[in-house]
């Protein structure tokens, strides 16, 4: 490439006025666009990322464009605002109003890839579907359930009418894609609640039989009667007490003496 990271970040913003001194005349952007354009160069051209993304803002309103949306992108990119930036750059690269080259198109295309290393891709399945989703206390748009996240800690917080709140922390890595399901307590269950259990409590209360210990005591107590019944009638006689004029009978027979007596 002509231009590296920073120079290429430069020599992408700077296309932005390029219409402005080549189309004189009926087709020239109107001055508000121009100064707007010129001051947002300058702030780029300074470190002043915030200001300068102000500047285009303002030309954007004015005349949107896939160059001015190429430049709010590079600007993004700066302010390390990832996902913010992949969004403008698509939308350059889609607009049919001001097109980009086919030089510019391509460096775009590879910012794009290069800032997808610092964001990760994250689909929301949330229940009830109506639900409102709220990143970093930034509104979600309606419905919108996937989203480009930047790298690092997030909060997000899902709330809908009738259901508890629920708010959590998750970490972002880069170039990774996720599934996040969120299900939302009914408002009249609380968390300690049968209907409203933890899944383990759940699972506990859904064991089968076998997975019982009163089971598993019983049928021990079982087999250790039956062992002893078995035991006792294959050794039908023992003497008791070492006396050898006493003996006992097999079990179920009434036990008598060596002398006949009961």
């Amino acid at each position: 490439m002509a231009c590296q990271r920073n120079g290429l970040v430069l020599c992408l913003v700077l296309s932005i006025a390029a219409p402005v001194r080549a189309q004189p005349g009926a087709d020239a952007p109107p001055e508000a666009y121009t100064r707007s354009v010129a001051m947002g160069l300058e702030e780029f051209e300074l470190g002043n990322y915030p200001e300068a993304r102000a500047r285009f803002l303002q030309a954007h309103r004015v005349l949107p464009s896939a160059r001015t949306l190429r430049g709010l992108g590079k600007v993004e990119y700066e302010l390390k605002r990832y996902g913010s930036a992949i969004e403008h750059l698509q939308q350059a690269l889609d607009s049919q109003v001001r097109p980009l080259s086919e030089s510019q198109r391509a460096e775009t295309a590879e910012l794009i890839q290069s800032a997808r290393d610092y964001t990760a891709t994250v689909t929301f399945d949330i229940s009830p579907p109506d639900a409102h989703l709220r990143i970093d206390d930034e509104a979600v748009p309606s419905g919108k359930r996937t989203l480009v996240l930047d790298l690092g800690e997030h909060t997000l917080e899902v709330s809908a009418d009738a259901y508890h709140t629920q708010r959590r922390e998750i970490t972002i890595k880069g170039g990774e894609s996720r599934d996040i399901p969120i299900k939302l307590l009914p408002a009249h269950l609380q968390p300690g609640d049968t209907n409203g259990a933890p899944a383990d409590a759940l699972a506990a209360s859904s064991e089968g039989v076998l997975d019982t210990w009163w089971f598993w005591t019983a049928t021990g107590t079982a087999i250790v009667a039956t062992a002893l019944v078995a035991w006792a009638v294959t050794h039908p006689t023992e003497r008791v007490g070492g006396d050898p004029e006493t003996t006992l009978e097999p079990i179920g027979t009434v036990t008598l003496n060596a002398r006949g007596s009961r």
